[in-house]
Protein backbone atom coordinates (compact mmCIF):
# COMPACT_ATOMS: atom_id res chain seq x y z
CA UNK A 1 0.00 0.00 0.00
CA UNK A 2 1.47 3.07 -1.16
CA UNK A 3 0.95 6.50 0.22
CA UNK A 4 1.04 9.68 -1.47
CA UNK A 5 2.53 12.34 0.24
CA UNK A 6 3.48 16.30 -1.30
CA UNK A 7 2.87 20.32 -0.65
CA UNK A 8 -0.21 22.33 -1.55
CA UNK A 9 0.03 24.25 -3.89
CA UNK A 10 -1.96 28.03 -3.41
CA UNK A 11 -2.48 30.65 -5.95
CA UNK A 12 -2.07 34.28 -5.57
CA UNK A 13 -4.40 35.45 -7.78
CA UNK A 14 -7.28 34.41 -6.13
CA UNK A 15 -5.98 35.93 -2.31
CA UNK A 16 -5.91 39.09 -3.85
CA UNK A 17 -9.32 38.91 -5.37
CA UNK A 18 -10.97 37.50 -2.10
CA UNK A 19 -8.87 40.96 -0.56
CA UNK A 20 -10.48 43.12 -2.68
CA UNK A 21 -13.86 41.74 -2.63
CA UNK A 22 -13.76 42.14 0.84
CA UNK A 23 -12.65 45.69 0.82
CA UNK A 24 -15.46 46.44 -1.36
CA UNK A 25 -17.78 44.86 0.73
CA UNK A 26 -16.66 46.67 3.80
CA UNK A 27 -16.64 50.15 1.99
CA UNK A 28 -20.88 49.60 0.82
CA UNK A 29 -21.54 48.47 4.37
CA UNK A 30 -19.14 51.84 5.54
CA UNK A 31 -21.13 53.79 2.71
CA UNK A 32 -24.71 52.39 3.58
CA UNK A 33 -24.03 53.25 7.35
CA UNK A 34 -23.23 56.91 6.38
CA UNK A 35 -25.84 57.14 4.54
CA UNK A 36 -28.45 55.85 7.19
CA UNK A 37 -26.90 58.16 9.40
CA UNK A 38 -27.01 61.17 6.79
CA UNK A 39 -30.68 60.26 6.77
CA UNK A 40 -31.71 59.96 10.33
CA UNK A 41 -29.91 63.71 10.76
CA UNK A 42 -31.68 65.29 7.88
CA UNK A 43 -35.37 63.81 8.77
CA UNK A 44 -34.25 64.53 12.56
CA UNK A 45 -33.30 68.65 11.46
CA UNK A 46 -36.86 68.63 9.07
CA UNK A 47 -38.83 67.33 12.28
CA UNK A 48 -37.14 70.27 14.16
CA UNK A 49 -37.38 72.84 11.77
CA UNK A 50 -41.48 71.71 11.16
CA UNK A 51 -41.61 71.90 15.08
CA UNK A 52 -39.97 75.77 15.08
CA UNK A 53 -42.02 76.84 11.83
CA UNK A 54 -45.55 75.44 13.79
CA UNK A 55 -44.45 77.14 17.04
CA UNK A 56 -43.57 80.08 14.54
CA UNK A 57 -46.97 79.95 13.13
CA UNK A 58 -48.32 79.25 16.64
CA UNK A 59 -47.02 82.46 17.82
CA UNK A 60 -48.07 84.84 15.08
CA UNK A 61 -51.30 83.37 15.61
CA UNK A 62 -51.64 83.77 18.93
CA UNK A 63 -50.55 87.66 18.73
CA UNK A 64 -52.66 87.84 16.07
CA UNK A 65 -55.44 86.63 18.61
CA UNK A 66 -54.83 88.91 21.08
CA UNK A 67 -54.71 91.77 19.07
CA UNK A 68 -57.69 91.14 17.47
CA UNK A 69 -58.96 90.46 21.04
CA UNK A 70 -57.81 93.66 22.21
CA UNK A 71 -59.61 96.12 19.42
CA UNK A 72 -63.06 93.71 19.04
CA UNK A 73 -63.16 94.70 23.25
CA UNK A 74 -62.49 98.60 22.61
CA UNK A 75 -65.06 98.32 19.81
CA UNK A 76 -67.85 96.92 22.64
CA UNK A 77 -66.57 99.96 24.83
CA UNK A 78 -67.46 102.67 22.84
CA UNK A 79 -70.56 100.46 21.65
CA UNK A 80 -72.16 101.05 25.46
CA UNK A 81 -70.45 104.23 25.38
CA UNK A 82 -72.59 105.53 22.11
CA UNK A 83 -69.63 105.78 20.24
CA UNK A 84 -70.66 104.23 17.11
CA UNK A 85 -68.39 105.59 14.41
CA UNK A 86 -65.54 104.93 16.20
CA UNK A 87 -67.04 101.23 17.29
CA UNK A 88 -67.34 100.52 13.85
CA UNK A 89 -63.77 101.20 13.26
CA UNK A 90 -62.66 98.81 15.78
CA UNK A 91 -64.69 95.92 14.49
CA UNK A 92 -63.20 96.28 11.58
CA UNK A 93 -59.89 96.51 11.80
CA UNK A 94 -60.58 93.09 14.43
CA UNK A 95 -62.34 91.10 11.74
CA UNK A 96 -59.69 91.83 9.76
CA UNK A 97 -56.93 90.40 11.53
CA UNK A 98 -59.19 87.18 12.66
CA UNK A 99 -62.59 86.92 11.15
CA UNK A 100 -64.06 84.80 13.74
CA UNK A 101 -62.81 87.16 16.51
CA UNK A 102 -66.58 87.42 17.48
CA UNK A 103 -66.67 83.64 18.58
CA UNK A 104 -63.22 83.29 20.08
CA UNK A 105 -64.03 86.39 22.60
CA UNK A 106 -67.33 85.31 23.52
CA UNK A 107 -65.64 81.86 24.51
CA UNK A 108 -62.98 83.56 26.32
CA UNK A 109 -65.05 85.64 28.27
CA UNK A 110 -67.31 82.58 28.95
CA UNK A 111 -64.45 80.26 29.68
CA UNK A 112 -62.80 83.15 32.29
CA UNK A 113 -66.36 83.86 34.12
CA UNK A 114 -66.78 80.22 34.38
CA UNK A 115 -63.11 79.49 36.01
CA UNK A 116 -63.63 82.47 37.99
CA UNK A 117 -66.75 80.90 39.76
CA UNK A 118 -65.74 78.82 42.81
CA UNK A 119 -68.08 76.51 43.90
CA UNK A 120 -66.81 76.70 47.53
CA UNK A 121 -67.46 80.23 47.67
CA UNK A 122 -71.28 80.15 47.48
CA UNK A 123 -71.93 79.36 51.06
CA UNK A 124 -70.39 82.31 52.23
CA UNK A 125 -72.83 83.82 54.86
CA UNK A 126 -74.33 86.97 54.03
CA UNK A 127 -73.83 90.44 55.60
CA UNK A 128 -76.46 90.48 57.54
CA UNK A 129 -75.71 87.06 58.66
CA UNK A 130 -72.45 87.95 59.96
CA UNK A 131 -74.09 90.85 61.43
CA UNK A 132 -76.47 89.13 63.53
CA UNK A 133 -73.06 86.34 64.53
CA UNK A 134 -71.26 89.48 65.13
CA UNK A 135 -74.03 91.02 67.66
CA UNK A 136 -74.07 88.53 69.80
CA UNK A 137 -70.82 88.89 71.32
CA UNK A 138 -71.67 92.63 71.80
CA UNK A 139 -74.04 94.05 74.10
CA UNK A 140 -75.55 96.73 71.35
CA UNK A 141 -79.10 96.82 73.56
CA UNK A 142 -77.74 98.55 76.87
CA UNK A 143 -74.73 100.29 74.45
CA UNK A 144 -72.03 100.63 77.83
CA UNK A 145 -69.41 101.74 75.97
CA UNK A 146 -66.78 101.23 78.39
CA UNK A 147 -65.08 98.42 77.78
CA UNK A 148 -61.82 97.91 79.91
CA UNK A 149 -60.79 100.40 83.19
CA UNK A 150 -63.37 102.52 81.94
CA UNK A 151 -62.01 103.38 78.77
CA UNK A 152 -63.86 102.73 75.52
CA UNK A 153 -60.43 101.18 74.27
CA UNK A 154 -57.08 100.68 74.68
CA UNK A 155 -53.83 101.88 73.52
CA UNK A 156 -51.73 100.54 71.60
CA UNK A 157 -48.89 102.13 72.21
CA UNK A 158 -47.15 104.06 75.68
CA UNK A 159 -47.42 107.99 74.51
CA UNK A 160 -47.23 111.21 76.61
CA UNK A 161 -50.23 112.82 75.23
CA UNK A 162 -54.04 112.34 75.99
CA UNK A 163 -55.33 109.48 74.47
CA UNK A 164 -58.56 109.27 72.67
CA UNK A 165 -59.61 106.53 75.14
CA UNK A 166 -59.29 109.49 78.07
CA UNK A 167 -62.41 111.13 76.61
CA UNK A 168 -65.96 110.35 77.74
CA UNK A 169 -69.02 108.94 76.20
CA UNK A 170 -70.36 112.54 75.56
CA UNK A 171 -67.35 113.58 73.81
CA UNK A 172 -67.12 110.56 71.62
CA UNK A 173 -70.39 111.19 70.36
CA UNK A 174 -70.24 114.57 69.59
CA UNK A 175 -67.14 113.66 67.52
CA UNK A 176 -69.20 110.78 65.56
CA UNK A 177 -71.87 113.84 65.25
CA UNK A 178 -69.11 115.94 63.20
CA UNK A 179 -67.51 112.54 61.53
CA UNK A 180 -71.45 112.22 59.67
CA UNK A 181 -71.77 115.82 59.26
CA UNK A 182 -74.48 117.91 57.70
CA UNK A 183 -74.13 116.04 55.00
CA UNK A 184 -74.84 112.86 56.26
CA UNK A 185 -71.63 110.88 55.45
CA UNK A 186 -72.97 107.79 57.23
CA UNK A 187 -69.56 105.83 55.00
CA UNK A 188 -67.33 107.72 57.08
CA UNK A 189 -69.54 106.75 60.50
CA UNK A 190 -69.14 102.56 58.99
CA UNK A 191 -65.25 102.99 59.00
CA UNK A 192 -64.70 104.66 62.16
CA UNK A 193 -66.82 101.22 63.36
CA UNK A 194 -64.32 99.01 62.13
CA UNK A 195 -61.18 100.29 64.30
CA UNK A 196 -62.16 98.58 67.58
CA UNK A 197 -65.09 97.44 69.79
CA UNK A 198 -65.56 100.44 71.97
CA UNK A 199 -65.80 102.55 68.53
CA UNK A 200 -68.45 99.60 66.97
CA UNK A 201 -70.68 99.92 69.78
CA UNK A 202 -70.42 104.03 70.10
CA UNK A 203 -71.24 104.11 66.19
CA UNK A 204 -74.24 101.82 66.88
CA UNK A 205 -75.83 104.69 68.60
CA UNK A 206 -79.60 104.99 68.81
CA UNK A 207 -79.19 108.63 69.34
CA UNK A 208 -76.86 109.27 65.71
CA UNK A 209 -79.04 107.15 64.04
CA UNK A 210 -82.44 108.45 65.10
CA UNK A 211 -81.15 112.01 63.96
CA UNK A 212 -80.18 110.19 60.86
CA UNK A 213 -83.24 108.99 59.85
CA UNK A 214 -85.22 112.41 61.19
CA UNK A 215 -82.88 114.01 58.66
CA UNK A 216 -83.33 111.87 55.67
CA UNK A 217 -87.04 111.85 55.56
CA UNK A 218 -88.39 114.27 58.25
CA UNK A 219 -90.03 114.30 61.58
CA UNK A 220 -93.38 113.57 60.41
CA UNK A 221 -92.14 110.74 58.18
CA UNK A 222 -90.42 108.88 60.71
CA UNK A 223 -92.09 105.81 61.93
CA UNK A 224 -91.70 106.27 65.85
CA UNK A 225 -90.72 102.67 66.94
CA UNK A 226 -88.02 100.92 69.00
CA UNK A 227 -86.65 98.81 66.34
CA UNK A 228 -83.24 99.25 65.47
CA UNK A 229 -82.85 102.84 63.91
CA UNK A 230 -79.63 101.84 61.58
CA UNK A 231 -81.37 98.92 60.54
CA UNK A 232 -84.58 100.90 59.42
CA UNK A 233 -82.24 103.43 57.99
CA UNK A 234 -80.53 100.74 55.44
CA UNK A 235 -84.01 99.53 54.62
CA UNK A 236 -86.19 102.33 53.59
CA UNK A 237 -85.76 103.29 50.50
CA UNK A 238 -83.66 107.10 50.27
CA UNK A 239 -81.60 108.87 48.28
CA UNK A 240 -77.68 109.40 48.36
CA UNK A 241 -76.31 112.43 49.12
CA UNK A 242 -72.62 111.32 49.19
CA UNK A 243 -72.50 111.59 44.81
CA UNK A 244 -74.24 112.35 42.38
CA UNK A 245 -76.92 110.38 39.80
CA UNK A 246 -76.10 110.48 36.12
CA UNK A 247 -77.99 109.31 32.75
CA UNK A 248 -76.96 109.13 29.58
CA UNK A 249 -79.18 110.26 26.53
CA UNK A 250 -78.23 109.18 22.67
CA UNK A 251 -79.99 110.01 19.75
CA UNK A 252 -79.48 110.31 15.91
CA UNK A 253 -79.40 114.01 14.11
CA UNK A 254 -79.60 114.40 10.03
CA UNK A 255 -76.64 116.71 9.04
CA UNK A 256 -76.92 118.66 6.05
CA UNK A 257 -76.33 117.89 2.34
CA UNK A 258 -73.28 117.95 0.54
CA UNK A 259 -71.94 120.96 -1.39
CA UNK A 260 -70.75 118.66 -4.15
CA UNK A 261 -72.62 115.62 -3.97
CA UNK A 262 -76.57 116.60 -2.67
CA UNK A 263 -77.01 112.75 -2.45
CA UNK A 264 -74.91 112.58 0.41
CA UNK A 265 -76.09 113.68 3.93
CA UNK A 266 -74.30 113.14 7.22
CA UNK A 267 -75.82 111.48 9.94
CA UNK A 268 -74.51 112.70 13.82
CA UNK A 269 -74.64 111.02 17.03
CA UNK A 270 -75.36 113.16 19.36
CA UNK A 271 -75.27 112.36 23.46
CA UNK A 272 -75.72 114.51 26.37
CA UNK A 273 -76.14 113.81 30.26
CA UNK A 274 -78.30 115.04 33.08
CA UNK A 275 -77.60 115.07 36.47
CA UNK A 276 -78.90 115.06 39.87
CA UNK A 277 -77.57 116.08 43.08
CA UNK A 278 -79.40 115.46 46.74
CA UNK A 279 -78.62 117.61 49.50
CA UNK A 280 -79.30 116.24 53.04
CA UNK A 281 -80.90 119.53 53.40
CA UNK A 282 -83.57 119.29 50.75
CA UNK A 283 -82.12 120.82 47.57
CA UNK A 284 -81.88 119.26 44.71
CA UNK A 285 -79.97 120.38 41.60
CA UNK A 286 -80.48 119.21 37.76
CA UNK A 287 -78.13 119.98 34.67
CA UNK A 288 -77.86 119.19 31.77
CA UNK A 289 -74.60 119.18 29.50
CA UNK A 290 -72.73 117.75 26.88
CA UNK A 291 -69.56 117.37 29.02
CA UNK A 292 -68.46 114.27 30.54
CA UNK A 293 -69.00 113.32 33.85
CA UNK A 294 -65.80 114.42 34.97
CA UNK A 295 -65.91 117.94 34.73
CA UNK A 296 -68.98 118.60 35.41
CA UNK A 297 -69.76 116.22 38.71
CA UNK A 298 -67.28 118.73 41.08
CA UNK A 299 -68.76 121.76 40.25
CA UNK A 300 -72.11 120.56 41.89
CA UNK A 301 -70.89 120.23 45.21
CA UNK A 302 -71.93 123.59 46.05
CA UNK A 303 -75.53 124.74 45.82
CA UNK A 304 -74.30 128.37 45.27
CA UNK A 305 -75.29 130.98 42.96
CA UNK A 306 -74.20 131.76 39.94
CA UNK A 307 -74.19 127.78 39.14
CA UNK A 308 -70.92 126.55 37.51
CA UNK A 309 -73.05 125.14 34.96
CA UNK A 310 -75.30 127.24 32.99
CA UNK A 311 -79.14 126.08 32.98
CA UNK A 312 -79.25 124.66 36.55
CA UNK A 313 -82.46 124.37 37.96
CA UNK A 314 -83.01 124.49 41.32
CA UNK A 315 -85.36 122.91 43.96
CA UNK A 316 -86.31 120.63 46.32
CA UNK A 317 -86.97 117.25 46.90
CA UNK A 318 -89.63 115.23 49.65
CA UNK A 319 -89.73 111.08 49.87
CA UNK A 320 -92.61 109.27 49.74
CA UNK A 321 -92.34 105.61 50.55
CA UNK A 322 -90.59 104.32 47.33
CA UNK A 323 -90.83 107.45 45.25
CA UNK A 324 -89.25 111.22 45.27
CA UNK A 325 -90.76 113.85 44.64
CA UNK A 326 -88.80 117.26 43.11
CA UNK A 327 -89.97 120.84 42.26
CA UNK A 328 -87.74 122.50 40.20
CA UNK A 329 -87.16 126.34 38.88
CA UNK A 330 -85.01 127.55 36.59
CA UNK A 331 -83.29 130.71 37.88
CA UNK A 332 -83.21 133.94 35.79
CA UNK A 333 -80.12 136.08 36.31
CA UNK A 334 -82.13 139.23 34.49
CA UNK A 335 -84.82 138.89 37.14
CA UNK A 336 -82.16 138.72 40.14
CA UNK A 337 -80.06 141.34 38.09
CA UNK A 338 -82.63 144.08 37.53
CA UNK A 339 -85.74 144.15 40.26
CA UNK A 340 -88.86 144.45 39.10
CA UNK A 341 -89.57 148.71 38.37
CA UNK A 342 -92.74 150.13 37.37
CA UNK A 343 -92.53 150.12 33.56
CA UNK A 344 -94.31 152.39 31.43
CA UNK A 345 -95.69 151.70 27.86
CA UNK A 346 -96.17 153.92 25.26
CA UNK A 347 -99.30 154.02 22.89
CA UNK A 348 -97.25 153.15 20.03
CA UNK A 349 -95.31 150.37 21.43
CA UNK A 350 -94.67 146.79 19.97
CA UNK A 351 -96.04 143.94 21.83
CA UNK A 352 -93.32 142.16 23.77
CA UNK A 353 -93.77 138.65 24.63
CA UNK A 354 -92.54 137.66 28.63
CA UNK A 355 -91.70 134.19 28.78
CA UNK A 356 -93.94 132.33 31.84
CA UNK A 357 -91.78 131.04 34.80
CA UNK A 358 -91.96 127.38 34.82
CA UNK A 359 -92.07 124.62 37.36
CA UNK A 360 -90.75 121.20 36.41
CA UNK A 361 -92.58 118.94 38.78
CA UNK A 362 -90.29 115.50 38.35
CA UNK A 363 -91.15 112.26 40.22
CA UNK A 364 -88.44 109.23 40.14
CA UNK A 365 -89.19 105.76 41.30
CA UNK A 366 -86.06 104.45 43.54
CA UNK A 367 -84.96 101.42 42.23
CA UNK A 368 -82.42 98.83 43.30
CA UNK A 369 -81.58 97.25 47.06
CA UNK A 370 -78.98 99.92 47.21
CA UNK A 371 -80.84 102.67 45.93
CA UNK A 372 -78.35 103.35 43.01
CA UNK A 373 -81.34 103.50 40.18
CA UNK A 374 -83.96 106.22 39.69
CA UNK A 375 -86.31 105.84 37.52
CA UNK A 376 -88.98 108.26 35.41
CA UNK A 377 -92.34 108.13 37.21
CA UNK A 378 -94.13 111.82 36.02
CA UNK A 379 -92.79 114.86 34.53
CA UNK A 380 -95.00 117.63 33.88
CA UNK A 381 -94.42 121.27 33.34
CA UNK A 382 -96.12 123.91 35.16
CA UNK A 383 -96.34 127.48 33.52
CA UNK A 384 -97.41 130.68 34.98
CA UNK A 385 -98.03 133.95 33.76
CA UNK A 386 -97.88 137.26 34.60
CA UNK A 387 -101.50 137.38 34.66
CA UNK A 388 -101.96 134.73 37.04
CA UNK A 389 -102.96 131.86 34.45
CA UNK A 390 -101.00 128.79 35.17
CA UNK A 391 -101.44 125.72 32.66
CA UNK A 392 -99.81 122.53 33.30
CA UNK A 393 -98.21 120.06 30.85
CA UNK A 394 -97.58 116.30 30.97
CA UNK A 395 -94.30 114.98 29.06
CA UNK A 396 -94.53 111.60 27.53
CA UNK A 397 -91.19 109.55 29.59
CA UNK A 398 -92.24 106.52 27.93
CA UNK A 399 -89.56 106.67 25.65
CA UNK A 400 -86.86 105.11 27.49
CA UNK A 401 -84.29 106.64 24.88
CA UNK A 402 -84.93 110.26 25.42
CA UNK A 403 -85.35 109.30 29.28
CA UNK A 404 -83.12 106.85 30.41
CA UNK A 405 -82.99 105.77 33.89
CA UNK A 406 -80.18 107.40 36.34
CA UNK A 407 -77.34 105.84 37.51
CA UNK A 408 -75.48 106.61 41.06
CA UNK A 409 -72.05 107.16 41.06
CA UNK A 410 -70.30 108.38 43.98
CA UNK A 411 -68.13 111.21 44.46
CA UNK A 412 -65.36 111.55 47.45
CA UNK A 413 -64.92 115.49 47.04
CA UNK A 414 -68.34 115.65 48.34
CA UNK A 415 -67.40 114.05 51.70
CA UNK A 416 -64.00 115.10 51.70
CA UNK A 417 -64.66 117.31 54.37
CA UNK A 418 -67.26 118.66 57.60
CA UNK A 419 -68.72 122.15 58.21
CA UNK A 420 -71.11 121.41 60.46
CA UNK A 421 -72.35 118.43 62.96
CA UNK A 422 -75.28 116.11 62.19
Amino acid sequence: MSVYSGNRSVDPCSEEEQEEEDDDSNHAENELENFRQEWKNEVRNKRVDSETVDQVEDNLNSGLVSQATELFQQGVECENNGDLYDAVKYYKKAFQLVPDIEKKTFDLVSHSKSANVNPTTKSHQPMDELEKNFSKYINLSSLNIVVNDGKICDKEFDQDTTHLSALPQEILIHILKWTVSDELDVHSLERVSSVCKGFYIASRSPVLWKNICVRTWGLHNVENSNKNWRDYFIRKPRVLPYGCYISKTTYMREGEKGFQDECYRAWHVVHYFRYIRFFASGVVLMAMSADPPESVVKSLKHCYWPPPVQGTMYGRFKIMRNKVVCVLIRKSEHKLNNPRKKQFKRKDSSYVYVAPEQEMHIEFEIKCRKNRRLEWSRYFIVSKYNNGVEKANEVDITNINHYPPFKFSPVTSYIGSSEAPL
